[in-house]
């Protein structure tokens, strides 16, 4: 049985940049793989799918690095092994000359000169707007009505939708898997669809999406990429700029955000008070929502113009 690595090439020399993509093929015995280095830990496995395998990591140290790549069979024993030698350097990239912004709320905005992008790491509360189960007049949605100022405040109307036969009440779903819940907004909108539908607006649900304080966006637009991360635990997602927030907060995101940074992502009871960096990319966008793999696409890009994971990781301060 063989195990092949054709990527990356044996003693190449990596900068700690983004992640390094290893893959290659094996034996058709072969159902998974693993990577290991030096012997001593495990660092990312893959299944093989028509004889392909792929595994993505991103090293933290330089220096010489000897990864094994070991096949397994479906009963799980170990049947082939390929090695190959690396060398990893560290990276020239920094976090300076940097310009601070404005301060929202204690947290800092940053921008590094010559780049359009900016940065602040905070908290992340979570923002059910734009689910179509966000609220409801029984107060069974995602997110607790208080939360969309209803009844009682004027502002609730940037939130629901108001009824056009009514305008004083906001707006029931009459029909569909949410009837009866109101239509939550996003302040990213799509305007070729009504402004009762649900679909309309931003899903929280199935769209990582960032809040921004109004008046606080330094040059970013409704329809911008961003990507963000969690310090905690390594995780970076690509998302869009969908909705405006207080002009004295800053630190929110959407439940799919949330999700996938590995934050709990309960509107109601989620969030974490720090440790997560944002950053911002204006001008990226259309003005539009987009879809799941425009954002990964258009994001990722613009990230790694930035400068990638050793900007970030040059710029981001452990809490």
């Amino acid at each position: 049985m063989v195990i092949k690595i054709d990527q990356p090439s044996n003693n190449a020399t990596l900068a700690i940049t983004d992640n390094v993509n290893f893959k290659g093929t094996a034996s058709h015995e072969i159902v998974r793989i693993e990577l290991w280095a030096e012997n001593k830990w495990h660092f990312g496995n893959s299944s093989v799918s028509n004889g392909n395998w792929s595994v993505s990591y991103r090293f933290t140290d330089n220096g010489k690095r000897q990864i094994e790549a070991r096949g397994f069979d479906q009963d799980n024993h170990s049947v082939a092994s390929e090695k190959i030698t690396l060398e990893i350097e560290a990276s020239s990239i920094s976090c300076e000359p940097r310009t601070k912004l404005f301060e929202i709320g204690g947290h800092s905005v940053w921008q590094i000169a010559g780049q359009t992008a900016f940065f602040y790491q905070s908290k992340m509360s979570i923002d059910a707007d734009g689910a179509p189960n966000a609220y409801h007049p029984d107060n069974i949605g995602l997110d607790d009505l208080k939360n969309a100022g209803y009844p009682n405040t004027s502002w609730w109307k940037n939130i629901l939708v108001p009824d056009p036969q009514n305008p004083n009440r906001a707006y029931e779903q009459p029909s569909g898997p949410y009837q009866g819940y109101f239509v939550s907004m996003t302040a990213l909108q799509d305007g070729t669809k009504a402004k009762t539908d649900p679909s309309r607006y931003v899903d929280s649900t199935r769209i990582p999406y960032i809040v921004l304080p109004g008046g606080g966006s330094a040059g970013a637009k409704l329809g911008d990429f961003a990507v963000v991360f969690n310090g905690k635990n390594g995780k970076i997602v690509n998302g869009i700029y969908a909705d405006v927030g207080p002009s004295n907060k800053i630190g929110e995101g959407s439940i799919a955000l949330a999700e996938a940074l590995g934050i709990p992502s309960s509107p109601r009871t989620g969030g974490v008070s720090s440790g997560i960096m944002y950053v911002v990319f204006p001008g990226s966008g259309n003005g539009k929502p987009r879809s799941l793999s425009e954002i990964n696409t258009e994001a990722e890009k613009h990230f790694n113009n930035w400068g990638g994971m050793a900007r970030l990781n040059a710029c981001f301060s452990p809490s």
